[in-house]
């Protein structure tokens, strides 16, 4: 196993295997660095698990959004994160942006 990126890179025995690759915070590495992620992310054969607010970096390595919504809602999208963002404002519209507090059930004893 390699973290020369910031990411764990499990070695797969076939290429039917499943493998997966968590990064934490990624685009706080050098231009250098990022761009060999990217690489790496664009040949890895199995299911990269990113998280990150850097929407460009996520536009350039998506191909899948699993979104965690108000509300509870998950959402699966297919695509990289603008094309997201624009099914998600043809959806819901003006609400899109705004932001909702979650509401909880109140607790019964």
């Amino acid at each position: 196993m390699a973290s020369a990126t910031g990411c764990t890179w499990p070695r797969c025995s076939s290429p039917a295997a499943t493998c997966c690759c968590s990064t934490s915070r990624p685009t706080t590495l050098d231009v250098d660095t990022l761009r060999a992620l990217e690489d790496g992310l664009d040949n890895f054969p199995g299911c990269a698990v990113v998280i990150s607010h850097d929407r460009w970096f996520l536009d350039r390595i998506a191909t899948h959004v699993l979104a965690f919504e108000g509300d509870s809602q998950v959402r699966w999208f297919e695509g990289n994160f603008s094309e997201y963002e624009e099914w998600r404002h043809k959806e819901l519209g003006a609400t899109a942006d705004q932001p909702h507090r979650i509401k909880y059930k109140p607790l019964a004893r």
